[in-house]
């Protein structure tokens, strides 16, 4: 029998930010030595450190939510990367399936097409501690079969700021998590004097400084803030 493991990657969208933490937090507290890429990682570093820590850690959490997979068809897509990596050297991969999220029959995958053979966790917000507890005695107390990498002092350097910086973060909270599910919107925004149209993903707007101003939100945080010079902007509301 193979060994049991407790080292994880975790894989998400930045919109998924506080589903991430949440699940790092639990993960952590439990034993687990978790990759969270917290704060981003130098430029200059990033490849190496990212892929380094897939091939280091037996276990490759991806979240997946309506929206994840939509810009996987851009191979230099860093969660289509990140999987890719995670398919090619074994990891343990399991999928967790937030908000409603079903992979559809005409999905087209492309190199991702094995990731919905994998079996995925469901994770409500009203049984978070439960599905956790799931993740942590189903899906990751396996045998380890695949090879690990080790990484290189850089990588293992980085996932410890990483970590270290997640750490102080306080506890996600049931009200953090249930903000994180509230309905999803493009925002399509258009600044004077740019013909390029700015297309950004939250939860709700503001016009702060009246028409020409406007502060975008994912949840309690700010993803963008226009202070002037907004000629215009649509929200359309995001498919399950």
């Amino acid at each position: 029998m193979g060994r049991i493991e407790k080292t994880v990657f975790l894989s998400y969208r930045r919109t998924n930010a506080t589903w991430a933490l949440a699940i790092f937090q639990n993960l952590t507290q439990n034993g687990y030595d978790v990759f969270f890429d917290y704060d981003g990682i130098a430029s200059g570093d990033f490849e190496r450190v990212i892929l380094e820590n897939i091939k280091a850690r037996a276990h490759f959490l991806v979240l997946l939510t309506p929206s994840a997979l939509e810009r996987c068809g851009d191979p230099s897509d860093w969660l289509r990367r990140e999987i890719e990596t995670a398919l090619d050297t074994r990891r343990n991969i399991v999928p967790l399936m937030l908000d409603g999220f079903e992979f559809g029959p005409g999905d087209q995958l492309g190199t991702l097409e094995a990731l919905r053979h994998y079996n995925g966790l469901r994770v409500p917000v009203d049984y978070f501690s439960e599905a956790m507890f799931r993740l942590r005695e189903k899906f990751l107390s396996v045998p380890l079969d695949a090879v690990l990498h080790p990484a290189s002092p850089t990588a293992r350097q980085a996932a410890e700021d990483q970590r270290a910086a997640a750490v102080t973060f306080p506890a996600v909270t049931e009200e953090k998590l249930r903000e994180a599910e509230q309905p999803r919107y493009l925002f399509t925004v258009k600044i004077e004097y740019q013909d390029e149209l700015e297309k950004i993903e939250g939860t709700r707007a503001e016009e702060p400084y009246g028409p020409s101003s406007l502060t975008i939100y994912d949840g309690g945080s700010v993803v963008a803030r226009y202070s002037k010079k907004v000629e215009r902007w649509v929200r359309q509301q995001r498919q399950p």
